[in-house]
């Protein structure tokens, strides 16, 4: 009887492991969303989301300000990481997945001061 559980149990650790990274994608095309920085009012911007599984590039764009692109880009388990220089500050991301597919959280700079920043994904097709 233990013998076909045991065999069973790679199987089950494999299925596991393939939703996890199933989860692990960012919808590619142009996201929108919002960023407030510490000392203003939230700015409208857009993220053009690229690529797929551990292929994934983004760069967000910023009315009056331009475009920064991503890096050391992470998503793992319902959490999207990454950074981006802002000027001569690195800016640090931690998003969480909302219930809608969208991400929200918190940024901060070398200066420790603290923005939220917010990706919404398009429409699907």
């Amino acid at each position: 009887m233990r013998k076909p559980l045991t065999a069973l149990l790679p199987l089950c650790a494999a299925l596991v492991w393939a939703s996890a990274l199933s989860g692990q994608s960012l919808r590619p095309g142009t996201w929108t969303g919002t960023l407030a920085p510490p000392d203003g009012p939230p700015a409208a911007v857009t993220f053009q989301v690229a690529g797929t599984g551990d292929s994934i590039s983004i760069t967000m764009a910023v009315p009056d300000m331009g475009v920064a692109p991503f890096s050391q880009l992470r998503v793992v388990s319902g959490k999207l990481t990454f950074q981006w220089q802002a000027g001569d500050k690195l800016v640090k991301c931690e998003l969480t997945k909302q219930e809608n597919g969208s991400y929200k959280g918190s940024c901060v700079d070398d200066d420790n001061k603290a923005q939220t920043i917010e990706m919404i994904p398009p429409s699907k097709p």
